[in-house]
């Protein structure tokens, strides 16, 4: 039996990282080591995983800052090391950035959708993003958690009566 190669070892540091989560969570012992390991294979490997791709877009710059700043934000978070304040603006600044590289690629790359497929999709988008994020943003007790969660549910909303009126035409 031939094993398999691995592609992308980021992902394992990731499952590392998980683990080191539920260890944490479950008081298991040295559980801060793993997850400190997975968070530092993570920070080393996503870079080099970013840097073997070829063709790289502003999505993928997006992406690697978000992945970096927000696992240095959780590192200082979890552990309580000084100055986490700095990396948790920038994994919000690169967030919003990721946000909207997104929305630009999905959006606009796409010149065959017609414009109400287009605004379907950008309900969709924001309604997930809003969802999605007001619950971690509600989890990690950060502000304005509700009034995202509110907002991703109400957009969800309109977009399923919106699509369901433009698919009966």
């Amino acid at each position: 039996m031939a094993i398999a190669h691995i592609y992308q070892p980021w992902r394992i540091a990731a499952a590392i990282t998980f683990i080191g989560i539920m260890f944490r969570l479950l008081h298991i012992p040295y559980a801060s080591e793993i997850l400190l390991v997975g968070l530092a294979g993570i920070v080393i490997l996503y870079p080099i995983h970013f840097w073997k791709k070829k063709k790289k877009e502003f999505l993928d710059y997006a992406k690697l800052f978000f992945v970096i700043f927000a696992t240095l934000h959780y590192t200082f978070s979890v552990f309580h090391w000084n100055h986490g304040f700095l990396f948790t603006r920038l994994a919000q600044l690169s967030l919003l950035i990721l946000i909207i590289a997104y929305l630009n690629d999905k959006y606009y790359a796409d010149d065959k959708a017609s414009k109400t497929e287009r605004w379907e999709t950008l309900l969709y988008v924001l309604a997930g993003v809003g969802i999605i994020l007001g619950v971690i943003l509600k989890i990690l007790h950060w502000p304005y958690g509700n009034i995202l969660m509110i907002s991703g549910l109400i957009t969800a909303a309109i977009s399923v009566v919106l699509g369901s009126i433009s698919s009966k035409k």
